[in-house]
């Protein structure tokens, strides 16, 4: 997926995403020069920086989480770190802003093969909108990994207050 750009064109691109997170604002990953960039450079960083965090969590309390929740998804980097540190996940829910990154995730979870296979549902949501009461269904684990940095200032409390009642056994920011 890399292939088709130069070098200095990714890096360009990376340059950008860098400054967007930098200095928090949302970003449209809309394009496939973008995706690219995402893929060399979020993707990696984020499954480590979920995977140390996992890590770090008790093996008990990872071992009964059979759903998952997975906020700012993305392509469900997050989700893969999970899946490798919960034995048991079987359900897992990704919401983005982006279809065309959670297309990206199908993408890349077919091509993975993963084992034991997962039941993914994707929903196109924005999170600085969270979901009205009930809010967002209920799961064992949910994650939000860096999307708090993409929501506005004002939205962040009803984002974590949808992301804390949607959490069954564990709530990972």
């Amino acid at each position: 997926m890399l292939a088709p750009w130069t070098p200095s064109v990714l890096a360009a691109a990376m340059t950008a995403l860098s400054e967007h997170y930098a200095h928090g604002r949302a970003l449209a990953v809309d394009d496939a020069v973008v995706h690219a960039a995402y893929l060399g450079a979020r993707v990696p960083a984020t499954y480590a920086a979920v995977s140390a965090t996992l890590g770090m969590v008790p093996p008990a309390l990872l071992e009964p989480i059979a759903s998952l929740l997975d906020l700012g998804a993305g392509p469900g980097t997050a989700s893969w770190a999970a899946a490798s540190h919960c034995p048991h996940v079987a359900t897992v829910r990704q919401v983005d802003r982006s279809p065309a990154l959670l297309a990206l995730g199908v993408r890349l979870a077919s091509a993975a093969s993963l084992v034991p296979p997962l039941a993914i549902t994707q929903v196109i949501a924005d999170l600085s909108r969270p979901p009205a009461t009930p809010g967002w269904p209920p799961a064992d684990l949910v994650l939000a990994s860096y999307v708090l940095a993409e929501v506005p200032s004002a939205a962040q409390g009803a984002c974590l207050e949808a992301a804390l009642a949607a959490a069954q056994r564990l709530l990972v920011l």
